[in-house]
């Protein structure tokens, strides 16, 4: 159902941070999650397939996130945001985290069923609104998941975006939507800079620009305008030689996962 913003809200007792004001929504910074750094302020109208996801787990701490709307019925993040969580209050069609736009509550949660908790493989969920979310063409719209197996190529740039902070350690994740474009890196760099990535994922950005504390979850797509990343990992912030590591939507299992819940 369409709700309005949840009042109180509550932190884990590590990593987590409270903005001290009625109704502001909570953080919780993932360790070694990944989070935009040197982006810009941009319009919900440019990128309106953009969601922000405030998630409650079962022991009431709150995290933030952000996710892409893929149809009416389905908002696609990343697993570990889904961690232990029992609700998920998001926020579609508002350049703002905390205002305008619609709020929806969830219906169901899944994460992929061979993520485990702590590792960033299989790193994929996707949050249920059974009631269909008011996709309207110009503030909200759907973004079409990258349908080929095919791997983001090196060179190539892909856009992300997210409300999350915009440098390393920052107190406060942003009020507005920001928007930056990151260099997809050759597989050798990858591994190299980023212990234990697989097949599942690729890498982009170590240039100074970068996701942050936040932005987990949210959308990176590429050239032809299709899905073909969901923020995940990485060390730090914007750290030169350090690129972000996102979940390849075009794997065979992350596809598979997609097509049998969202078929019908």
């Amino acid at each position: 159902m369409m709700v309005e913003g949840i009042n109180s809200c509550a932190t884990r007792a590590v990593g987590g941070q409270t903005e001290d004001a009625a109704g502001v929504w909570c953080e919780n910074h993932h360790i070694d999650s990944n989070r935009i750094v040197e982006g810009s302020k941009t319009d919900i109208k440019q990128y309106p397939y953009n969601a922000f996801c405030k998630l409650q787990t079962d022991d009431g701490a709150v995290m933030t996130c952000g996710g892409a709307i893929i149809s009416k019925n389905y908002i696609l993040t990343a697993a570990h945001c889904l961690d232990n969580v029992t609700t998920a209050i998001v926020r579609i069609g508002s350049t703002y985290k905390t205002n305008g736009g619609y709020v929806y509550k969830s219906t169901s949660i899944y994460q992929h069923p061979r993520y485990r908790s702590g590792k960033f493989d299989y790193d994929i969920g996707l949050i249920v609104i059974d009631e269909g979310m008011d996709i309207n063409g110009k503030t909200t719209d759907t973004i079409q998941v990258e349908r080929s197996s095919s791997k983001p190529e090196a060179g190539n740039m892909v856009t992300i975006t997210g409300w999350g902070a915009t440098k390393e350690n920052a107190k406060e994740s942003v009020e507005e939507l920001r928007v930056g474009e990151v260099e997809v890196q050759n597989r050798t760099y990858c591994e190299e800079t980023n212990p234990g990535i697989t097949r599942r994922m690729f890498c982009a950005g170590g240039d100074g620009i970068d996701t942050c504390q936040g932005d987990s979850g949210g959308p990176a797509v590429g050239p032809s305008h299709t899905l073909v990343g969901v923020t995940s990992n990485g060390i730090g912030c914007g750290r030169e030689g350090q690129p972000g590591v996102y979940t390849r939507t075009s794997a065979f299992e992350i596809r598979l996962f997609i097509s049998l819940l969202t078929r019908g």
